[in-house]
């Protein structure tokens, strides 16, 4: 029995720009069928679609092939940076997904516009995950200024350093002849000491 797909695109309101592919599956996703939607999925990822929808209420059975095809989907989807939803399982397909922990590795939802209202929280997600991006790359660019200021953009922090470690040596050096006449002085106040406990 020959499997039947059908594929139609939607965008989404709350983003002109989002747009989801939805695969509308008919029949038995077996050994015979799954060459067929595996050639259809890679299509559609070539194509640069990111956001999918598996609706199968019209799936009438699933093999482990079948259910490895979509697993494997699932992960070149998410290595593409989309993501996808399965939506309106059948009683028949579910009991099998829930044996297979499905559920723990593919996002189910009872209905197409609960899949497609999904992709709308997502999308808010990530608008707010780029906000608070550009919120943390203004504060380093700030911080970026303060350093410029305080730093000239000709600042070698190696010709800094070495100026720095320089003056310390110099710094010892005087040290060490204060010191050196110090113990000058001490030896001679001691000669003079001698002499006055001979006299």
């Amino acid at each position: 029995m020959d499997i039947k797909i059908d594929i139609f695109k939607k965008k989404i309101s709350i983003a002109k720009d989002l747009e989801i592919c939805i695969f509308k599956i008919k029949g038995k996703i077996d050994l015979s069928t799954v060459d067929s939607l595996k050639r259809i999925f890679s299509d559609v990822l070539e194509k640069g679609y990111r956001n999918y929808v598996l609706i199968m209420r019209d799936v009438e059975a699933i093999k482990s092939t079948g259910v490895g095809a979509v697993l494997d989907f699932a992960k070149q989807v998410d290595k593409a940076g989309g993501d996808l939803r399965i939506a309106e399982i059948p009683s028949n397909i579910t009991n099998i997904f829930n044996i297979l922990s499905m559920g723990d590795v593919l996002i189910i939802h009872g209905t197409l516009t609960e899949a497609i209202e999904s992709f709308k929280g997502l999308f808010e997600k990530n608008i707010q995950r780029i906000q608070a991006l550009k919120e943390r790359n203004e504060e380093l660019e700030k911080k970026l200024k303060g350093i410029d200021k305080e730093f000239p953009p000709t600042f070698d922090p190696i010709a800094f350093i070495n100026r720095f470690l320089k003056g310390l040596q110099t710094d010892n050096q005087a040290l060490k002849r204060k010191i050196e006449e110090k113990d000058m002085e001490v030896k001679n106040l001691r000669n003079k000491l001698d002499r006055y406990k001979k006299a």
